[in-house]
């Protein structure tokens, strides 16, 4: 009789064993899982962590605390499991680049900003939109972010009928140092006869961030402003980038601006 109990004990704690198992599943997976399971996207940490607190610095002692825990059990892979679930649409935003709200644009703008060069590719495509509001916002973007990558493409728009987009682009282009001044003078080269290109090049040369080059552009300048820029600035222009480029051959400090 003991020796059935005994057994039957036995057979009961082997078929509990798989539901132990089921509940420690969990703990098994890695710490970015067990953290999202948790937490989900930063807003819901907040809803949950405050959710029977309305006092809001203690809400955010809170949330802060369970990041801190969060960086010291695993820094490197909770951290990026956590900005992914925070991680804007950029089609989203790119589509609200669009909106007649100038709020919806301005956040939307600010946003893609924030997220910086990967969103270069995508504002340099909309900015052959057909709504100037779209090129403009798109401009302004590239322009803040600074990538020199875009430089070639926002020269381009030197030749956009809205002057406000070519104000944007002659801004960016001269705050971007030797790759906006290189893309500014192959824009003089390409559109010689086009008197935006001219009046947008010269404010990029006059305005350069860099003055290491201002020697090599001023001839550049000189014709722009005479009498014939149309056949005297772009020889100017294919001197001072053939300088421009051969100087950054001899550069040993190996940066651009």
């Amino acid at each position: 009789m003991i020796s059935d109990r005994r057994s039957e004990t036995k057979t009961s704690n082997n078929r509990s064993s798989p539901a132990k198992k089921t509940t420690n599943h969990g703990r098994n997976r890695p710490a970015r899982y067990r953290i999202r399971l948790l937490a989900g996207p930063r807003q819901t940490l907040h809803r949950v962590l405050c959710s029977t607190d309305n006092r809001p610095v203690i809400c955010r002692i809170k949330v802060i605390n369970v990041f801190a825990q969060v960086m010291i059990v695993n820094n490197a892979s909770i951290a990026r499991a956590l900005a992914a679930d925070d991680r804007p649409d950029m089609q989203k935003l790119l589509a609200d680049l669009s909106a007649t709200d100038d709020q919806i644009r301005l956040r939307a703008r600010r946003a893609l900003v924030s997220i910086g060069r990967p969103t270069v590719p995508e504002l340099i495509k909309v900015l052959s939109d057909s709504n100037v509001r779209v090129r403009w916002e798109a401009a302004k973007a590239l322009a803040v972010i600074g990538d020199p990558t875009a430089a070639p493409a926002l020269a381009a728009m030197f030749e956009d009928s809205d002057p406000g987009v070519r104000w944007l682009v002659a801004q960016g282009l001269a705050s971007m140092g030797r790759d906006g001044i290189v893309a500014g003078l192959q824009a003089v080269m390409s559109y010689p006869d086009s008197p935006w290109v001219r009046e947008g090049v010269h404010y990029v040369l006059s305005h350069m961030a860099n003055k290491r080059f201002q020697h090599i552009v001023a001839p550049v300048l000189k014709a722009l402003e005479g009498m014939e820029p149309s056949l005297s600035a772009p020889r100017a222009a294919k001197t001072a980038l053939e300088m421009v480029l051969k100087e950054q051959l001899h550069s040993s400090g190996g940066t651009h601006k």
